[in-house]
C-alpha cells in the first residue's frame, strides 16, 4: 500500500478534525475574523503546537456557492484583505510591512492615474483598522455593503 497520510503546514476548516486537548491548548479561532482567514490563522497556531496531517482516504463533500472574485469591491473582500493583513501583522511582521508599503504605493499611483480608487480606499480603510486593532464587524463595511461607485 502507498502513503496513507502526509504532513501539511496549514488547513482549512473544511473536513478538519482536531484533538480536543490541542484545541484547549491553542484556543478558539479569532472571533473578530468571522469570515476569511479565521481557519488559516487558527491552523497556524495549531502548527506551532505540533504536526498537522492530511489523511488521503478522507472524503469531504462540500456544496458551496460560487466564490466572489477577490478583485471585486465588496464587504467580503474588505474583510478578506483586512484579516489577511492582521494575520501578517500577528505572525509575519516583515511580510506585513512589505504588504503595507505595496498597498500605499498602489493607492498613490492609482490616485495619480485616477484608476481603481474605490478599491484602494477600501484597502487603506482595512489597513487603518488593522493598525488601530479595530477588528470584528466594521460600521462602514457592514455585511451586504456595496460601494456607491463600483468603478474599479
Amino acid at each position: 500500500m502507498g502513503v496513507e497520510y502526509f504532513q501539511i503546514d496549514l488547513f482549512t476548516y473544511l473536513g478538519s478534525l482536531v484533538r480536543l486537548s490541542t484545541l484547549c491548548d491553542v484556543g478558539l479561532p479569532k472571533k473578530e475574523y468571522f469570515i476569511y482567514f479565521d481557519d488559516l490563522e487558527h491552523a497556524y497556531r495549531f502548527r506551532e503546537k505540533g504536526k498537522i496531517y492530511c489523511i488521503l482516504s478522507s472524503k469531504v463533500y462540500h456544496n458551496a456557492a460560487a466564490h466572489e472574485n477577490p478583485r471585486d469591491i465588496s464587504w467580503r473582500n474588505y474583510y478578506r484583505f483586512r484579516n489577511r493583513m492582521d494575520f501578517l501583522k500577528c505572525h509575519f511582521k516583515y511580510g506585513y510591512y512589505i504588504e503595507c508599503l505595496k498597498t500605499y504605493c498602489k493607492f498613490f499611483v492609482c490616485g495619480i492615474l485616477r484608476n481603481n480608487l474605490t478599491r484602494r480606499k477600501m484597502e487603506i480603510d482595512a489597513l487603518n483598522a488593522v493598525k488601530n486593532n479595530r477588528l470584528g464587524i466594521d460600521t462602514k463595511y457592514f455585511i451586504g455593503w456595496k460601494p456607491e461607485n463600483t468603478r474599479r
